[in-house]
C-alpha cells in the first residue's frame, strides 16, 4: 500500500474515533449539567454571602468547562461529518460501500466481504482502488 493510501486509512479511521469521543464528551456534559443542578452546599461557619460566592464561582467554572467540552465535541463532529461527506461523494458505488462498511460502520473485513458479496482478496482490491480515488486533500490527512 502506498504511503498516501496509508495516510488516507489513518484519516478514515478517525471517523469511529471521533464518533466515540463526541459521545463520551456528550456524556461528560450531561453529568456536569446534572451536577450543576444539585451542587454540594458548603456547610461551615462562613457567612451566607461567602457561601453564595463559592456557589457562583463553582457555577462559573462549571459553565466554562461545559463550554470547553462543547467546543471539543464540535471539532470531533466536524471531523467525522467531513469524512462522511468525502466518502459519500465517491462516484463508484462498490468503492463507496467498502469504505462505508469498513470505516463508517466499523465492520471487520469478513463482515465487509459478506455485505458486498465478494471474496476477501477482491474486496481488498476494491479497497485499494477506493483509497486511490478517495477525494481527500493533503491537509486533511496529515
Amino acid at each position: 500500500m502506498t504511503e498516501e493510501n496509508l495516510r488516507k486509512v489513518e484519516y478514515l479511521k478517525k471517523f469511529q474515533d471521533n464518533v466515540k469521543s463526541a459521545k463520551r464528551i456528550e456524556e461528560q456534559i450531561m453529568k456536569l449539567r446534572a451536577d450543576a443542578l444539585y451542587p454540594s452546599f458548603i456547610i461551615s461557619d462562613a457567612p451566607r454571602s461567602t457561601q453564595k460566592k463559592d456557589l457562583s464561582d463553582y457555577a462559573a467554572k462549571l459553565d466554562g468547562l461545559i463550554n470547553e467540552l462543547k467546543s471539543v465535541r464540535f471539532k470531533r463532529i466536524k471531523t467525522y461529518l467531513g469524512i462522511s461527506r468525502l466518502v459519500e461523494a465517491m462516484e463508484e458505488e462498490t468503492e463507496r460501500q467498502v469504505l462505508i462498511y469498513k470505516y463508517i460502520d466499523g465492520l471487520n473485513w469478513e463482515e465487509v466481504c459478506d455485505k458486498i458479496g465478494y471474496s476477501w482478496k477482491h474486496t481488498h482490491r476494491i479497497h485499494t482502488k477506493a483509497l486511490d480515488h478517495f477525494p481527500v486533500l493533503q491537509d486533511d490527512i496529515e
